[in-house]
C-alpha cells in the first residue's frame, strides 16, 4: 500500500459496514455491549446537554409515560419515580433483555 492510498474511500462499500442507528446496528450493539451507550457529547452553557435534558424531563413526567427508543432503559428506570407507569419501548431485543436484567436486581 502506498502511503495516502485510502483501503475503503467509502466505508459504505466496506463488508461489514453496518448504518449507524439501523436495526441491523442495534441489534450488533446489543450482542457486544449489552447496552446503548452512544452518549451525547454536547454542552450547552458548560453543561451536559444530556443532563439538562432530564432534568428539565422530570419536572413534566406524570400519569403515564411511553419511552420509545429506550435503548437499555437507563432513563426509563430512572424517570419511573416521577411518573404514574413508564413503559419501555425499543426495537432490539438485546437491549430490552439487559432493561429487564437491571430491573430484576432492583
Amino acid at each position: 500500500m502506498r502511503p495516502n492510498e485510502i483501503v475503503f474511500p467509502n466505508m459504505n462499500e466496506h463488508p461489514d459496514y453496518l448504518r449507524g442507528q439501523s436495526k441491523e446496528w442495534c441489534q450488533q450493539l446489543a450482542s457486544l455491549t449489552g447496552k446503548y451507550e452512544y452518549t451525547w457529547n454536547f454542552h450547552h452553557e458548560g453543561l451536559i446537554a444530556e443532563n439538562i435534558l432530564a432534568k428539565e424531563l422530570e419536572f413534566h413526567l406524570h400519569g403515564k409515560v411511553l419511552d420509545v427508543g429506550c435503548g437499555h432503559g437507563e432513563f426509563t428506570n430512572k424517570w419511573a419515580s416521577f411518573a404514574d407507569e413508564v413503559v419501555g419501548y425499543d426495537m432490539t431485543e438485546g437491549f430490552i433483555a439487559r432493561l429487564i436484567n437491571i430491573k430484576s436486581q432492583m
